[in-house]
């Protein structure tokens, strides 16, 4: 092997070397982040070129897991808003301050303090007052497990209501457990069924 392929080879070597320890650093990035994100979110606010007559925001939440990477907009009245779909369990991106909704591709901005979590719709500049923000505030007092959310786990399909610790309703006893929720009774709870 001569000089010169030994120098190419040692710049590649370097270049590989770099290139994944700058990735693994905005993975930790990554994981930090969505870490301090991870729990129930109520929805205290929103600031938007919309109105809202009479609404109560705070019937909305926003779920993070950061073990699984998704989070889960939910509501209490049939009425959805939130940053994903309704009851629609979204993987996501979370790097730099930046949350990305890896469905519909979407992109937000956020900042956290303390209990408050913000927010911020990044603003498309060829569509006129499409900005948007949310403000949450964290649920401390959660029943939620999240080393035990696991969506992966697989549930018979039986209907048998239960109301979760949460105040939402489940199809059955185990759609509750998949979501790190214990039951609080069986039946329907006043929430939406998921």
């Amino acid at each position: 092997m001569n000089v010169l392929s030994k120098l190419f080879k040692g710049v590649l070597i370097l270049v590989f070397t770099t290139s994944l320890s700058s990735c693994l650093k905005e993975n930790d990035l990554s994981n930090s982040q969505i870490d301090e994100l991870e729990g129930r979110w109520q929805l205290q606010q929103v600031s938007c070129f919309c109105y809202f007559e009479d609404y109560d925001f705070t019937v909305n939440e926003l779920w993070i897991s950061a073990k699984s990477s998704v989070v889960l907009s939910r509501n209490q009245n049939g009425q959805p808003l939130g940053i994903t779909d309704n009851e629609i369990v979204t993987p996501i991106r979370v790097r730099n301050k930046e949350l990305t909704d890896l469905i519909s591709n979407r992109s937000y901005t956020f900042d956290l303090d303390a209990d408050v979590l913000n927010i911020h719709y990044i603003d498309n500049p060829q569509i006129a007052d499409d900005e948007i923000s949310y403000s949450f505030r964290r649920i401390t007092e959660d029943c939620v497990i999240w080393d035990e959310f696991n969506l992966e786990l697989a549930c018979p399909e039986i209907y048998r209501p239960v109301c979760g610790c949460d105040g939402f309703s489940y199809s059955n006893a185990c759609e509750a457990s998949r979501f790190g929720v214990s039951v609080d009774y069986e039946g329907t709870c006043s929430g939406s069924i998921f």
